[in-house]
């Protein structure tokens, strides 16, 4: 399974049954009984066994089970869910987890969007299964506890859940324990008995123990394990056992005491070494040679691979982690113990060289999450911004944004503000996200940096890019080009994903200045030179895909978008998949074929978690509209209602006002005036302030709808004015596509007012750009003002087989019983049986017809 999240794989083992393990056939028969239950709770202090104990339980479970062992880095519901995915995937392997692709999206969707998506997944699973989750005290995030309350409230059917705590965790676990749903062992069901304690001290020492030495024992550790091991580890000899309850301190264990004796009885190479390996959450040989060995000042260490070995030789404590025993980790109390010896015995700075050793060794041999937290553990908050930099290129190739937020969210703004390669993170997260506002100030503190800098050329060349980004969505066509053409001259070509995005950017941007004939042939030559399939072949298809859309020539269009899909299938990028059924939908669409159409947008909406945010909602609109179109209305109302939710679970504004434009523009097309006017007061159209590109549908182009829809003098010259300022932008940026969508619109209100040569021209200029591609869709939306022009243009001798297309692909207006299912379009009617036809098409009753005539 491919999980965006970089995963230590030893989490997902369960710890290694101890050789002088002492069974408990009592807690694992209780835990039988459980199995069929909710849920599993496991809650004692530290060192009563409870990890030991369900490790035994399971050598002899019969169902399926999976770990996770949660640490403190672990406090976070996407981390969380990365590693239950992965842990249940061990057991039940599955190709696809919508809940990995959430987590992978271009923007991260609502908490209980995710915590439905996996739930509803586990529910799918049909074989019994069990999943433990070890440690789970150290989770302090409120929405991890939240997912597992819901999993509790809500849970899948064959799911069984352990929890293992060292406190009560914050879940509703007195309705769970009042509805029978519950099993729990807690301390008082895990102390040893004297019996039990009598058998652990003969394996543990190798030597018999009496029942009375047992007895005295387990009352002074209060049957305690890691008491009992503690005070076997504090003797000098086995054989002085029978000695050890008198020697006890008070009545009570004193474990500091235990553990002071425990350490001395230790060589001082390995009191050194157990202390200052206690920094490790988990640790191996290499990772000791470099960090312990190498720190020893020319003094006698062991090696990693004799200190393990004398480790496991001693029991001391220690869990192996992996089949291969290469990873290793202390109990949590006897950690934690060493780690405050360690502070007593060593100064700051010497354990803060420690974690600088310990991050640089993570760094070098790629784990870069562990490395930054011993930064962080270092007080080197610097240092851990220094390792995002120099990672950043690897994950922005891999299209992992998210990872780099979170990375960025561990450190200070001050640290932030004083790394180039930290500002460009974050210039990358916004234009990701399509938040160009920030874009300048950041640049310009980008600059301030650099002044005082050597620069590298790929930094430079990144600072060309964001300098064209805002340029380019303004429409500033020329400048931005301009940047972009220096950044790709800058960049150099080991750094694929940053030329990649230049290279699509600098295409558009050639369209938009007028160039685009010559962008055409040159990406087409550079397409060819591209011999191995990569991002930067797929930003080159892409790029000739929207210089030809916009261009208004949809025949390339559709030549290039199914390479890009047959490149995506390839590579099994989501990301090209998604974009590609994106655009064959939206140009199956123009040309009318909306069955077509429609299973392409389909197609988009299942890779809706990989695209960006526009192509996504315009997904879900397309289909709704090709629906419409096909007569199937109540589908098209299925589609709105989960675009509706889409829009709430990825909460952004400019898909509310994306949202709302669709709705009204949809509500036009049925005539729906109440809708309408209930729309026209919630939605701002002002806030639509984007460059109009190549999208389907434009919130300023539907207000000229509304206008138009609204019929008024006054909403008609609106309509007139704004159009003719969209087409001359449109005209200034060579936006052919768009072009073809407004002059039909400027047509209609040409004609409600009256002014019918301007609108039979101005229908004329937009059948002529329209042919070249085959585009009729534009034309239909209007349909009642387009039947009366189209039947003047027939009047007028027209017989182009394009325009013939248009007529037929119009709906018939309603008609009276003797002429059913005869098609009037083609006849010679006059200019008042025209508006008599356009008025009915509209569902105007004859009172209201003869008013508006």
């Amino acid at each position: 399974m491919d999980s965006s999240y970089p995963l230590i794989s030893t989490k997902l083992h369960r710890p290694r049954v101890v050789s002088d393990l002492v069974e408990r056939p009592r807690l694992v028969e209780k835990l039988n009984r459980g199995q069929n239950r909710k849920l599993a709770l496991v809650v004692a202090p530290a060192g009563y066994g409870k990890s030991t104990l369900v490790a035994e339980w399971l050598e002899t479970h019969e169902r399926p089970w999976t770990w996770l062992s949660l640490d403190e880095n672990d406090s976070n519901l996407t981390v969380v869910l990365n590693y239950l995915i992965a842990a249940v995937h061990n057991i039940f392997p599955k190709p696809n987890w919508e809940t990995s692709t959430l987590l992978q999206s271009s923007e991260s969707p609502q908490t209980p969007v995710l915590i439905r998506t996996f739930i509803n997944e586990l529910d799918r699973i049909e074989h019994p299964f069990t999943l433990i989750l070890d440690d789970y005290h150290l989770i302090r995030e409120a929405e991890v506890h939240t997912l597992m309350g819901e999993l509790l409230r809500h849970p899948p059917r064959a799911l069984h859940l352990v929890l293992i705590s060292r406190l009560n965790p914050p879940l509703n676990l007195m309705q769970l324990r009042a509805s029978g749903q519950m099993v729990e062992i807690r301390a008082q069901d895990l102390s040893f008995t004297t019996r039990e304690t009598a058998d652990f001290l003969q394996k543990a020492a190798g030597t018999p123990v009496d029942e009375e030495t047992a007895g005295l024992l387990q009352k002074k550790t209060e049957g305690w394990v890691t008491g009992l091991r503690l005070s076997l580890l504090s003797l000098r000899r086995p054989e002085d056992i029978d000695k050890l309850p008198g020697s006890l301190p008070g009545e009570r264990l004193t474990t500091e005491y235990l553990f002071q004796e425990v350490l001395e009885n230790q060589s001082p190479e390995i009191r050194e070494s157990l202390l200052k390996t206690s920094i490790f959450n988990r640790f191996c040989a290499p990772l000791y040679d470099a960090v312990i060995k190498d720190d020893s000042d020319g003094r006698q260490v062991l090696s990693g691979d004799g200190f393990i070995d004398w480790l496991t030789r001693a029991n001391l404590f220690s869990i192996s982690l992996d089949n291969q025993h290469l990873w290793h980790r202390y109990h949590h109390l006897f950690r934690h113990l060493l780690q405050r010896q360690l502070e007593q015995r060593f100064d700051s700075e010497s354990i803060a060289l420690l974690h600088h050793s310990a991050s640089d060794w993570f760094a070098q041999n790629g784990f870069i999450e562990e490395a930054i937290h011993h930064a962080l553990a270092a007080g080197n908050p610097g240092l851990a911004g220094d390792i995002i930099a120099q990672h950043k290129d690897k994950l922005l190739d891999a299209d992992h944004h998210n990872i780099l937020e979170r990375w960025l969210s561990y450190l200070p703004n001050e640290v932030i503000n004083q790394r180039p390669g930290l500002l460009l993170i974050q210039l990358w997260l916004h234009e990701f996200h399509y938040d160009f506002e920030p874009i300048p100030p950041l640049l310009q503190q980008l600059d301030d940096l650099l002044e005082a800098k050597t620069v590298d050329l790929a930094t430079l060349g990144q600072r060309e890019f964001f300098q064209g980004v805002p340029l380019f969505w303004q429409g500033q066509a020329q400048p931005s080009m301009e940047h972009f053409e220096r950044s790709l001259a800058l960049t150099p070509p080991e750094n694929e994903s940053v030329r990649a995005s230049v290279t699509l950017y600098l295409a558009v941007a050639k369209q938009m200045a007028g160039l685009g004939e010559e962008t055409a042939r040159t990406y087409q030559m550079w397409l060819n030179q591209e011999r191995k399939d990569s991002v930067l072949k797929g930003r080159l298809l892409g790029a000739l895909v929207f210089v030809h859309y916009l261009s208004g020539q949809l025949a390339p269009v559709s030549y290039y978008a199914n390479q890009l899909l047959e490149l995506g299938q390839r590579l099994d990028n989501a990301f090209i998949l998604g974009w590609s059924h994106f655009v064959l939908g939206h140009i199956h669409f123009d040309w009318q074929m909306l069955d077509v159409a429609a299973s392409h947008f389909s197609q988009a909406i299942r890779y809706k978690h990989f695209l960006d945010r526009i192509p996504r909602v315009e997904s879900y609109f397309g289909l709704a509209l090709s629906y419409q179109g096909l007569g199937r209305g109540e589908e098209a109302d299925q589609i709105m209602q989960q675009f509706m939710i889409d829009t709430e679970e990825y909460p952004n504004p400019g898909s509310a006002l994306f949202a709302r434009s669709a709705q009204m523009r949809l509500a036009i097309l049925r005539n729906d005036m109440e809708k309408v006017r209930y729309l026209q007061h919630v939605i701002d159209f002002s806030s639509d302030r984007g460059t109009m590109l190549f999208w389907l549908e434009l919130p300023r182009i539907t207000e000229c709808r509304f206008f138009i829809a609204q019929g008024t003098p006054s909403s008609l010259k609106k309509a007139v004015r704004l159009l003719t300022e969209h087409l001359q932008f449109a005209r200034s940026t060579h936006n052919v596509l768009q072009q073809i969508v407004i002059l039909p619109l400027l047509a209609a209100a040409y004609e409600k007012l009256n002014q019918r040569q301007k609108a039979i021209q101005t229908l004329s200029d937009a059948v002529t750009l329209a042919e070249p591609g085959g585009l009729i869709h534009p034309f239909l939306e209007p349909a009642p003002e387009m039947i009366r022009l189209f039947g003047r243009l027939k009047q007028r001798g027209e017989t182009r087989e394009f325009i013939s297309q248009i007529i037929n692909a119009l709906p018939t207006p309603p008609s009276d019983g003797s002429r059913t299912g005869q098609t009037q379009l083609l006849d010679p009617l006059t200019d008042r049986e025209m508006d008599v036809l356009s008025l009915l098409a509209q569902r105007y009753s004859n009172k209201e017809i003869a008013t508006r005539l």
